[in-house]
Order: C-alpha cells, then sequence, then structure tokens
C-alpha cells in the first residue's frame, strides 16, 4: 500500500509539472504574439510586446498559485483516504530462494 502512495504522489508531482510547464509557454507565448501582433497595427515597435509578455508571465504565476493549490488539497484528500499502514517487509528473489531451500533441506 506505501508503494502505491509513493507512485501516486510520482504521478501528481509529474502532472503538475507537465501540466504548469506547458500552460507557462503557452501563456507566455501568446502574450509576447498577441503584443507583437498589437506593435505592427499600431507601429510601436516594442511597447505592447513587453506588456504582453509580461502579461503571460504574471499569468504564468497565476497558473502556478492554482496549481500548488490544487496539489495540497490533493495531497490532504490521499492522507485521509488511503489508510496510514506500516511499511511490509519486502522479501527479495534471493530471501524467497533461501526459504525454499531450507523447506526442501
Amino acid at each position: 500500500m506505501s508503494e502505491d502512495k509513493s507512485y501516486l504522489k510520482y504521478v501528481r508531482y509529474m502532472n503538475f509539472a507537465i501540466s504548469f510547464g506547458i500552460s507557462s509557454i503557452v501563456a507566455m507565448l501568446l502574450g509576447y504574439a498577441g503584443g507583437s501582433w498589437l506593435d505592427k497595427r499600431l507601429g510601436t515597435t516594442p511597447v505592447f510586446m513587453l506588456i504582453g509578455l509580461l502579461l503571460g508571465i504574471a499569468t504564468t504565476f497565476l497558473i502556478l498559485a492554482k496549481e500548488i493549490k490544487v496539489l495540497d488539497k490533493l495531497e490532504k484528500v490521499s492522507e485521509k483516504v488511503l489508510p496510514k499502514l506500516p511499511a511490509t517487509e519486502k522479501k527479495t528473489v534471493n530471501d524467497e530462494l533461501k526459504e525454499k531451500k531450507v523447506d526442501k533441506g
């Protein structure tokens, strides 16, 4: 059961890293592209591009805060749902072979 908990934790953190990475790249690229488009239309070369990029970065931090809140809630729910069981002893293949030899001998 403890292996299941560690696996779920690993999957959650990998999901967090992938979703945060993708959403931050998309937010910054959209801000940059939108600002560049406005600069071309209005003839103000770096102004709206920088504003769009800063808005993309701000959006990235908002996304990060939301993702951390969701991750924290999932952690609390998993602690309530999955009971804390004592760790069981893991037997290796060598231990099992030794037991079989003792039983036969």
